[in-house]
């Protein structure tokens, strides 16, 4: 019979279809009219889509409010940037390469305490690493921001450091091409970020807070490269940025990027400075 997707509000797709391949899933939906191509895409990595859609072994279970509450959450905080079935399309045509925001189908309790025994619900999981139509790795959650910052797509996150918890208030990401004999060498990533404390306990100084957010945003940044280059593929679209700042050095390398990626090094520099601290009081110079 013939599918109605216009009332579609999510695409969820499974382990089996990520292993298998996801391109024919989104070729049907390019093709189908009906459907809405700015609806946001998940992937579960450890299980079938029937058991987040379904809920298996709860009955008040409702995938769609669970998604929802996923989505407005993350907008919120800025941990996962949730891409449109338009956008991860687009990336898959560009180099082959694209991410898919994670989810996973877990105990109600993980994030509620009230809930029910044996309640489900979907709680976000990183992303999924697509390339050549597959699956080709995972970022975890923890690890997840790296993108939203290389993106610039960093949102109000709160960060949790030993002494303080911070809110991010300003994230800029710059990428800049390094030469040398008139072959791109290497890229200089500068992230400048601001924050405000939230919380902090006795014995939280200044610099100490500066540096060690600085260090977290750091191993975010570097993680997410570390994995783009052993996963061998463009996911984050970079190549393209680079082809329209060096449109005459770097021509071509929407596509090529992925293969050069291995061959350059990379140059990550952070500073992160705690602007505000409201009636929080920081010793040796807190503002």
């Amino acid at each position: 019979e013939q599918l109605f997707v216009g009332d579609v509000n999510y695409v969820v797709l499974g382990s089996g279809a990520l292993d298998a391949g996801v391109e024919k899933y989104f070729d049907y939906l390019e093709r189908d009219s009906a459907f809405r191509l700015d609806a946001p895409v998940f992937a579960v990595s450890d299980s079938s889509a029937s058991e987040l859609v379904l809920g298996t072994g709860s009955s008040d279970y409702d995938a769609t409010n669970a998604l929802r509450s996923i989505e407005r959450n993350l907008d919120l905080r800025g941990d996962c940037y949730i891409f449109s079935a338009a956008q991860i399309a687009a990336d898959m045509d560009a180099n082959g390469a694209a991410l898919i925001c994670a989810v996973r189908c877990a105990d109600a309790k993980e994030s509620d305490y009230e809930a029910e025994e044996g309640e489900r619900t979907a709680l976000p999981d990183g992303y999924i690493i697509i390339y050549e139509g597959k699956a080709a790795g995972h970022i975890p959650f923890d690890m997840a921001r790296g993108v939203n910052i290389l993106k610039n797509k960093a949102g109000p996150m709160s960060v949790e450091l030993d002494g303080a918890t911070v809110q991010l208030d300003k994230c800029k990401c710059s990428i800049k091409p390094v030469f040398g004999g008139g072959a791109l060498k290497g890229l200089d990533i500068s992230v400048e970020a601001s924050a405000a404390l939230a919380e902090r306990s006795d014995g939280a100084d200044t610099a100490e807070l500066n540096a060690a957010l600085a260090q977290e945003i750091k191993s975010w940044v570097s993680y997410v490269v570390d994995k783009s280059v052993s996963a061998g593929c463009d996911f984050l679209q970079r190549g393209s940025s680079l082809e329209m700042q060096e449109p005459r050095s770097l021509r071509g390398m929407t596509e090529d990027f992925g293969s050069v990626m291995p061959y350059i090094y990379y140059n990550i520099s952070v500073q992160a400075e705690i602007s505000r601290s409201y009636d929080l009081d920081l010793p040796e110079g807190g503002k």
